[in-house]
Order: C-alpha cells, then sequence, then structure tokens
C-alpha cells in the first residue's frame, strides 16, 4: 500500500505502511521515474483515514472538514 501525497523538489513523498515492500514493488519508482522517493511510514488505520481525503481532492471537491471539536483562539 503506497499513497503518493506531495511532489517537491525533485522528491515525491509516499505515505506507506510498509516501506520496505513499497521499495521491492517498484511501483513508485514506474510511475514516478525522475523523482527520488521519500517514503513516510505511517500506521494502516492513519493510511486508511487519508484515502477519503485523497479521494475528494482527485475528484475536485474541497476536503471534508475534521471532526474533531473547534478551539478558540483568543
Amino acid at each position: 500500500q503506497v499513497l503518493p501525497f506531495a511532489s517537491v523538489d525533485g522528491r515525491v513523498y509516499v505515505a506507506c505502511v510498509d516501506p520496505e515492500q513499497a521499495r521491492l514493488g517498484g511501483a513508485v519508482a514506474a510511475r514516478f521515474p525522475d523523482a527520488r522517493p521519500v517514503f513516510c511510514v505511517t500506521t494502516r488505520r492513519d493510511f486508511a483515514a487519508m484515502l477519503p481525503a485523497v479521494e475528494t481532492a482527485i475528484a475536485g471537491a474541497p476536503a471534508p472538514r475534521s471532526r474533531s471539536p473547534r478551539r478558540d483562539r483568543r
């Protein structure tokens, strides 16, 4: 499971649960041949939580708002 989420200065940042498996799978290198991958390790729960935001961004709609309570910023 890999999820590219940013590309900056010749690097592609990829969220993954298992970076060794992600490297050996070669999907990132095949999709972004000229970029240097930076693997950001995450938990399966956090990885799954990222998917709706990415799907929303791909569809062009605004990302869903957080369900956490708002803090008063005074």
